[in-house]
């Protein structure tokens, strides 16, 4: 028995093993859990909470204005001198640029030339018919005349037959003169002239009512083409911005709203400005299955300011209704998937997708309405490569 004993390990050293194996198996599974924790995708989060939301919708738009005439060239042609100069004001009548008419002169002078031939044949075929209808009567007479005569025998066959054919050619002469065809030909002529007088006229661009030239797109002694802009008129007195918005986000508008509109770029800032009407829904494209319907906004500019210019962009901001203790989040934390409004909620290291129903919006949150609690936390980035129970780590904000 004592030898056996002699033969065994130290208790002591049994510990010091035990406890050289229990270091081992620590170190190795913190190696494991940094490896795991490496491979595992950082995502960012924030914290579903409450907050008093005020909603708007943003758009961007153009200015125009309510009344407004453009002048385009219709063939090619030259401009003769710019009478008005952009921004002039002018009244209904003012001349604002002459194009050349030495084409249209030339034109309307062949157009009259014709007419007056035409007229002229046409007076000669009348006198010309009514002397054939004359010789024609006087022919008909003759060969009744010779016709009782050849019965009794008084004139030869030859001389029957002359008469006969004096009446043929005449009543032959007498329907090739064509009055009407003549009649037709001068109508057709008078049209030309009438449109050779508008082509002349067209050459001298006058203002159609009293307002500002907003835009001359041509110089003196320029060459255009059919299309070009040759000088635009309205009235600055009714400027308004039309923008394009979604019909369902259109549906919480309503007219006489106020409205900010930013004009920035003319260095004005914010001006105020009220929804003024809206056009008809734009027509969706068939090539596009999800194209959303949309609205022509109009909004009234109320304050009147100088630097503000048709064609002018501005953005534009409709406050809508404040929410008092809204549930939110970052607008970018809510992404569509399978035609459906989700977030991921970061809960135990996993990603999962929820669901959610949302509400107003402003330019930094959404507010949710249903899908999530206030206190949850839900992820704003990377959301692109996350799926439903995706294993995740929160990202180390320190390094």
């Amino acid at each position: 028995m004592s030898e056996a004993r002699g033969n065994r390990p130290p208790l002591r050293w049994l510990q010091m093993v035990a406890v050289i194996l229990i270091m081992l198996v620590l170190v190795l599974n913190q190696v494991w859990i940094k490896k795991v924790n490496k491979e595992l995708l950082a995502v960012e989060t924030v914290v579903v909470e409450k907050q008093d939301l005020e909603a708007s919708i943003l758009a961007t738009g153009s200015i125009r204005v309510e009344k407004q005439h453009d002048y385009i060239a219709k063939q090619t042609t030259k401009v003769k001198e710019v009478k008005k100069e952009a921004g002039a004001h002018v009244a209904t009548g003012d001349l604002l640029l002459l194009l050349d008419n030495s084409q249209a002169l030339m034109n309307l002078g062949k157009a009259e030339s014709l007419l007056a031939i035409q007229e002229l044949e046409y007076r000669q075929a009348i006198t010309n018919k009514s002397q054939l209808v004359k010789k024609l009567t006087e022919a008909r007479k003759n060969l009744e005349r010779l016709r009782k005569l050849y019965e009794m025998g008084s004139v030869s066959q030859e001389e029957f037959d002359l008469a006969e054919k004096e009446v043929t050619d005449a009543e032959a002469q007498a329907v090739a003169i064509d009055l009407k065809a003549l009649e037709t030909h001068m109508n057709k002529q008078r049209q030309a002239i009438k449109s050779a007088r508008g082509a002349l006229t067209e050459t001298v661009i006058t203002s159609p009512f009293e307002g500002s030239v907003l835009q001359v797109g041509v110089k003196a002694g320029q060459t255009v083409t059919a299309g070009m802009l040759l000088v635009s008129v309205g009235k600055l007195s009714s400027m308004e911005v039309e923008c394009s918005i979604g019909a369902m986000a259109a549906l919480n508008i309503k007219d006489g709203q106020t409205v900010e509109i930013d004009g920035g770029q003319a260095g004005e800032g914010i001006i105020v400005g009220h929804v003024a009407g809206r056009a008809p829904l734009k027509e969706l494209d068939p090539d596009d299955p999800e194209a959303e319907a949309k609205v022509i906004l109009k909004i009234g500019i109320d304050e009147k300011k100088e630097a503000l210019k048709p064609g002018l962009d501005v953005n534009v901001k409709i406050p809508l209704e404040k929410r008092i203790d809204a549930l939110v989040v970052p607008k970018e934390a809510i992404v569509e998937r399978n035609g459906k409004n989700v977030v991921f909620v970061y809960q135990d290291g996993v990603a999962q997708i929820r669901e959610v129903q949302i509400g107003y919006r402003n330019d930094t949150y959404q507010e949710i309405t249903a899908g999530v609690s206030s206190g949850e936390l839900v992820i704003t980035a990377p959301l692109d490569v996350l799926q439903d129970q995706t294993k995740v780590k929160l990202y180390d904000k320190s390094k």
